[in-house]
């Protein structure tokens, strides 16, 4: 499915399609790069029903978009294939020091002992955070999607005729308008896109994205329609404090498409006030290099893909082309030779040092030797027989079996909202050996990704999580995605004892 090297740009001109490929809505912009410059030919959209959004069938996917691309000029295009933030997974990671080319080795070693789902199930990328003074290591963005998703579309794509050339997210293309419209790239800025009910949030530093969150807004007429961002904007707020103590939001960046919503610009004005910025339809690709008529309902994620091709603003990430390490070039002779000399001359230095000390390692082995044939002897008496056994009796005896409320307290304080999701059906099943109980249930949640951040804060918390793939149901429209809880509960880690105060102590257990 890659496409070969992450910079597949080419210096040459050549044709793009740019998919922003939504749950209910395919909107798609046409257009020839060359020389830096994005001149649009043609954009439009079309309404598909989740079926052939999510791909269930490649065949039925690739005919329906064959239809909708049938009077593009270009002969197969290069697309630009763009997911929304609702189905992608961002975490932050937290790395020790390496070199950079170990860096993609690394990030993938972290990420599959951070995330439920296994990385192979997955497609990855990431985006190398700046490094401040008063931290040492390394901190990345790490960016995540359904592999089977992914692979899907990608061959949907294929099979319509087009090339796949990349694969990026939402939030970043349209940041890359927004950037690019207000002509500032430094500074802490909130860049808030909204397209009917689905709105993002990303917060960037310096061209440099270091947050991201989306949420899906109830209807305009619900008088609830814009509560939800305010609880979402505190989270953020919070979140670029949290790594950016020092700095405040200096700009909000706003990018509507069709009617403007007042109620969210109410709150955004409330929480913002002067800073607030509504971008214009004039604005939106100003200074991106788009050549072309004006661009009513023009998708402001497919123009982003379409400027960041042709010449990228900030750092992104392309599921398409992810970032690896480089192929390093063979070491030159002659550093091979000092290599050579400089571990010649180490090993004579150390092999002075063993035989100077390998008389003692010697009287250490025998002494060593002698004591553990006093200890085989003394264990093989029938007294030392005696109290090992009853030492093993007491500790079969303390060791108690896990409480089913204490088990099902804690499975419940890491519950989510009844606005993210519930559960029709729970069950507990006490287990033996290394696993306390098994937790099974269904439940009903709005969107596919409550129940990967439920699955991914369940197995931050140490419990083993089956991933089982969601389903849509017609049962409650609220709440249209089904799914399957399969999770085993191990055994909590025992709290350090308590040390009595006294010289030195505080009494406090240790942490």
């Amino acid at each position: 499915m890659s496409t070969g090297s992450r910079f597949f740009r080419s210096d040459s001109a050549a044709d793009y399609v740019a998919l922003d490929w939504e749950s209910g809505s395919l909107r798609w912009a046409a257009a020839r790069i060359a020389d830096g410059r994005v001149t649009l030919a043609d954009w439009a959209s079309l309404e598909w029903t989740p079926d052939v959004a999510d791909v269930q069938n490649v065949a039925v996917t690739a005919e329906r978009l064959k239809q909708a691309l049938g009077q593009l000029s270009a002969r197969s295009p290069r697309a630009l294939i763009v997911l929304p933030r609702e189905v992608v997974v961002v975490r932050k990671l937290e790395l020790p020091s390496v070199p950079e080319n170990e860096l993609p080795d690394l990030v993938r070693l972290q990420a599959a002992t951070k995330l439920a789902t296994p990385v192979d199930k997955l497609g990855l990328d990431y985006l190398p955070l700046s490094v401040h003074e008063e931290k040492t290591g390394l901190a990345v963005l790490l960016v995540s999607v359904e592999q089977e998703r992914l692979q899907r579309i990608h061959d949907a794509v294929k099979a319509a005729g087009l090339e796949p050339a990349g694969c990026v997210t939402s939030s970043i293309s349209v940041a890359e308008l927004a950037l690019r419209g207000v002509g500032a790239t430094t500074g802490l800025k909130l860049v808030v896109y909204q397209h009917r009910q689905r709105l993002e949030l990303s917060a960037l530093l310096d061209r440099e994205l270091i947050f991201s969150y989306s949420l899906t807004l109830p209807s305009i007429e619900s008088a609830a329609h814009a509560q939800p961002l305010m609880a979402e904007l505190s989270r953020v707020v919070v979140a670029v404090r949290q790594a950016h103590h020092a700095t405040d939001i200096e700009r909000v960046l706003v990018i509507q498409e069709g009617e403007p919503d007042e109620p969210v610009l109410a709150v955004l004005r409330e929480r913002f006030g002067e800073r607030l910025h509504v971008l214009s339809p004039d604005e939106i690709g100003r200074g991106a290099m788009l050549d072309g008529a004006a661009r009513p309902n023009a998708s402001a994620a497919a123009l982003g893909a379409l400027a960041a091709e042709a010449h990228p603003l900030i750092p992104g990430v392309d599921f398409l082309r992810p970032r690896k390490a480089a192929a390093q070039a063979d070491p030159l002779r002659r550093k091979k030779l000092i290599a050579g000399a400089a571990a010649g001359l180490l090993l004579l230095l150390a092999a002075g040092t063993y035989y100077g000390k390998l008389s003692d390692k010697n009287n250490a082995i025998a002494s060593l030797d002698k004591e553990r044939n006093r200890i085989t002897q003394l264990l093989a008496e029938p007294e030392s027989k005696a109290t090992l056994s009853a030492a093993q009796s007491i500790n079969a005896w303390s060791a108690e079996v896990a409480d089913p409320l204490t088990i099902l307290s804690r499975f419940q304080s890491l519950l989510p909202g009844t606005d993210q999701l519930y559960f029709t059906s729970l069950r507990l099943t006490p287990q033996a050996g290394d696993i306390v109980g098994r937790l099974d249930g269904n439940g009903f949640a709005r969107t596919r990704r409550h129940v990967d951040d439920f699955y991914q804060r369940l197995a931050d918390a140490g419990y083993a999580v089956v991933s089982k793939p969601v389903t849509s149901s017609s049962r409650n429209p609220d709440y249209p995605v089904a799914f399957e809880l399969n999770v085993s509960v191990m055994p909590e880690q025992p709290a350090p004892r308590k040390v009595a105060g006294g010289p030195g102590t505080s009494g406090n257990s240790a942490e």
